[in-house]
């Protein structure tokens, strides 16, 4: 997880020019040198071999491309469904909240409002960095403590209340799914085997018998672009926070203008 945790550092734009700028640059260095350092004829033999092995490997890396991809996506769905159901958990809190006894609906009222908006000023930010152990409490995880441990009690003799608190068991775990979910990341095995994998094929298609340079070049920049881009789309998604394709965090500001719409 250690190539996930590296690439959640870096902005999307910088790991676009960092993966695709290397593959690309690396594969046409590696070209221009083979054309050098060997004589470039027709070999039949030696052409059909190359094509054929760099034929099969294609196929074996766009297997394994392809689960890679299939694996990003669930997570960045998983990602997106936790924090709906969490949002969603919160506004059925405000919901049944609406039945507690003054002074103590708009006490939990209040600290529900304070919980969303520390999720989008202090949680959001964390996460969006991706995999980052933050070893200091954070304050929407305080504040939601606070609320179970002061108003708990009053809360379940309340009407609705093993709802509200079934809605803030809910909030509490999709919470900690959320951050699970930050902090995961596809094992470095799987990274390797695509790195050695995109090594060896780029590798065979500057080895083809090509005699016209700019048809090997196109050659080369037609396998070796797509391969860059897809591996910084899987990089991308790896981080579903912090990427390009990140989830939203509209989900809870939709809740918070549910909660700030609670008469008082």
């Amino acid at each position: 997880m250690l190539f996930s945790i590296f690439t959640s550092m870096l902005p999307s734009w910088w790991l676009f020019l960092l993966m695709v700028g290397s593959i690309i640059g690396c594969a046409y260095l590696g070209l221009l040198l083979q054309r050098r350092n060997k004589k470039w004829i027709d070999d039949g033999d030696d052409g059909k071999v190359t094509q054929s092995a760099l034929t099969y490997l294609g196929s074996m890396y766009g297997v394994l491309l392809a689960l890679m991809i299939f694996n990003a996506q669930a997570k960045y769905t998983a990602a997106d469904l936790t924090v709906t159901n969490e949002a969603a958990a919160i506004m059925a809190a405000a919901r049944d909240s609406a039945a507690l006894p003054q002074p103590l609906r708009g006490q939990v009222q209040d600290q529900l409002r304070l919980y969303t908006e520390l999720v989008l000023s202090d949680d959001w930010p964390i996460i969006s960095a991706g995999h980052q152990d933050n070893q200091k409490p954070l304050k929407a995880s305080s504040q939601l403590n606070a609320l179970w441990i002061r108003y708990g009690a009053q809360i379940v003799r309340a009407p609705l209340g093993s709802s509200l608190m079934t809605n803030l068991n809910t909030i509490s775990t999709q919470r900690a799914q959320r951050f699970a979910l930050s902090r995961r990341g596809l094992p470095d095995s799987l990274w390797f085997l695509l790195g050695v994998g995109t090594f060896v094929i780029l590798y065979l298609a500057t080895n083809l018998r090509i005699k016209d340079l700019k048809q090997h070049v196109l050659m080369v920049l037609c396998i070796g672009t797509p391969m860059a881009v897809f591996l910084w789309l899987v990089a991308d998604m790896d981080n579903p926070f912090g990427g390009t394709l990140q989830v939203s965090s509209s989900a809870f500001l939709h809740a918070l203008q549910v909660l700030n719409a609670l008469p008082h």
